[in-house]
């Protein structure tokens, strides 16, 4: 009863058939591990237990309470052969650390031996991005017949900051979905596949998301975290134009009213836009607009590529800002 009714949960889950073709020992919460695989892939195995609950019920599972790796364990079967014969990058043998973890009682996850595996990867860029939309297209059609709906991809852009962390690779990663998620159904996907077009705006969604994160990575560089809790009226937006060339900052200031320590930091961090500025050079910066709450408007500063650091004289910066608060 129990195989029965963990195979009928996954059935209804995925719309596949499966067998049990083994059993492990019982899990820390009583129950037998399953060696579990679709019926029309009988070496494609993976693990399927009950987890929580009281064993008094009986054993059998119901949903939230299910484990169970199909959905990762498609990846590591088939997606480095489908990586590389659409990308031409090598396989990783991904399985082996899937059943590795599993005999040392430490499942990893698809993204953690991605995480090891950082070749698994497939590289985007701006001047690729035409040719490798076309082979994702492929790879997701090809893919179609093991259900692998997910492609996960890294963006390289020579003008952004370099990092020493041993992972900083990680923030320039992104996911990129061959089909639209069904939302009437857990776990479930449409099997409409997404055209070159649609792809290609979620790509390049990705990567602006991306670089908003480096910027603000690149601005907190600037200063401490105690500076940062000093004063929070304030929000930072990069506004890239379509083919992420060029950009423009935009420093929100939300307050109306300012005590003296708050407009001390605000101008702190007025001068430290133009520091980024310098930082982020690369992408060509169009403007820096300083946008004030109320009647005070927008300050708009335009770019010249001669330009270095433009700042305003303190005094002037102050008196586009309201009076202070009453209690100064």
């Amino acid at each position: 009863m129990y195989e029965r009714k963990i195979l009928g949960e996954m059935e209804d889950r995925h719309g596949v058939e499966f067998l049990v073709t083994d059993r492990l020992e019982r899990n820390k919460d009583g129950y037998q591990t399953l060696i579990v695989a679709p019926k029309n892939e009988p070496t494609t195995t993976f693990i399927a237990e009950r987890k929580n609950g009281a064993y008094s019920e009986g054993g059998l599972p119901f949903w939230g309470n299910l484990g169970e790796e199909y959905r990762t364990t498609r990846y590591f079967y088939h997606y480095p052969e489908l990586v590389e014969k659409h990308f031409g990058i090598g396989p990783q043998d991904l399985i082996s650390l899937y059943w590795g973890a599993v005999k040392a009682g430490n499942l990893y996850s698809f993204d953690d031996a991605l995480r090891e595996k950082p070749s698994q990867y497939v590289p985007v860029t701006l001047t690729n991005m035409d040719e490798t939309i076309r082979k994702a297209k492929a790879f997701f059609e090809d893919g179609q017949q093991h259900k692998i709906h997910e492609l996960h991809m890294i963006y390289q852009d020579e003008r952004l900051p370099k990092d020493k962390s041993p992972y900083f690779f990680m923030d320039h990663v992104f996911t990129l979905e061959g089909v639209k998620k069904d939302q009437y159904k857990p776990f479930g996907f449409s099997t409409d596949l997404l055209s070159e077009k649609v792809l290609k705006e979620q790509t390049l969604k990705q990567i602006k998301n991306l670089l908003y994160r480096n910027f603000d990575y690149q601005f907190d560089k600037l200063y401490t975290l105690p500076e940062r809790k000093e004063v929070g009226i304030w929000s930072l937006i990069p506004r890239f134009d379509d083919q992420l060339t060029y950009y423009s900052l935009e420093l929100k200031i939300d307050h109306e009213e300012y005590t003296s320590q708050e407009k001390e930091v605000l101008y702190k961090i007025y001068s430290m836009v133009w520091n980024l500025m310098e930082t982020m050079k690369s992408f060509h910066a169009t403007e820096v607009v300083f946008k004030l709450p109320g009647d005070a408007g927008r300050m708009v500063y335009t770019i010249q590529d001669q330009d270095n650091v433009r700042l305003v004289d303190k005094e002037i910066f102050y008196a586009f800002l309201k009076p202070q608060k009453s209690s100064e």
